[in-house]
């Protein structure tokens, strides 16, 4: 039984249709929107993912997820990208002060503040994301342009995480409803449907067994960059989506943010894995 619905798009001001040519697109710097908020010292990173700063503060990346120790993997075995992403953290402060910069939004569920941190005029997420200790979780359309092109610098040279099991970019069809996490998948689009005010992207013909991707279209929000006719252009193309995988049915991604969704048609061949 197949489930009508879909999923998100892709960079800020450009459409999501694939016989469209290489537009030219301003995207606006996401620093002009930041907040200072002060500057500290990095003294470590705990393993819940929090940056604890020399005053007490503890602190969260903001866009970007951190390659913690996944749930499945052995307790008592030493995470081999733990020491390794906590020295980098280190290594990019040293003993010097950092500036801290955030975007108008709350504090997650643990009173952490997600920030941007900067030095030198260096940015730690982008430093991460090139070395390969993160991948991004990003709102394209606020987003550094440069921090793309580190996360797929990195994904070339299969560095860090790059080189692990626990991250590599999925198929869709091996995807399975049990599983969780931040995933980045690929597949082809079988189709595309709307049902209320929810799209789905389906990747198979079973919603209960297969993966999905699903946007809410939002009146005064999403509607002209994730609506059903941009969407449907989808069809029958290979797409590479990243989000937080769980169980509707089948596995599931609700994308909410522009650039969710890339072509593969529009990526270079060895950021492609073959999936069909």
């Amino acid at each position: 039984m197949r489930r009508v619905g879909i999923i998100i798009c892709m960079a800020v001001g450009l459409l999501l249709n694939p016989d469209a040519g290489q537009a030219q697109v301003i995207v606006p710097s996401f620093e002009s929107s930041l907040i200072p908020g002060g500057v500290g010292i990095i003294v470590g990173l705990s393993d819940e993912g929090s940056i604890g700063l020399a005053d007490g503060r503890e602190l969260v990346l903001d866009d970007i997820v951190l390659p913690l120790k996944p749930l499945n993997y052995n307790i008592d075995t030493d995470w081999p990208l733990g020491r390794a992403l906590e020295d980098a953290i280190l290594a990019f402060g040293g003993d010097r002060p950092v500036s801290l910069f955030s975007l108008p939004r709350a504090a997650d569920r643990y009173g952490r503040s997600p920030v941007y941190l900067e030095q030198d005029g260096r940015w730690l997420q982008k430093e991460l994301l090139r070395s390969g200790f993160a991948r991004l979780a990003v709102e394209v359309s606020r987003a550094h342009e440069e921090f793309w092109q580190a996360e797929d610098e990195a994904r070339r040279k299969r560095l860090g995480l790059w080189r692990h099991p626990a991250f590599k970019v999925r198929c869709a069809h091996e995807v399975r409803f049990y599983e969780t996490g931040y995933e980045i998948i690929q597949g082809q689009v079988k189709d595309v449907a709307q049902v209320r005010n929810i799209i789905y992207l389906n990747f198979g013909d079973d919603w209960r067994e297969d993966f999905t991707v699903r946007v809410l279209v939002k009146r005064g929000g999403n509607e002209a960059e994730l609506s059903y006719e941009v969407l449907k252009n989808l069809e029958g193309h290979q797409i590479e989506v990243r989000g937080w995988l769980f169980a509707a049915g089948g596995p599931m991604i609700e994308a909410t943010f522009p650039g969710q969704i890339r072509l593969t048609s529009r990526m270079t061949p060895d950021l492609i894995t073959g999936c069909s």
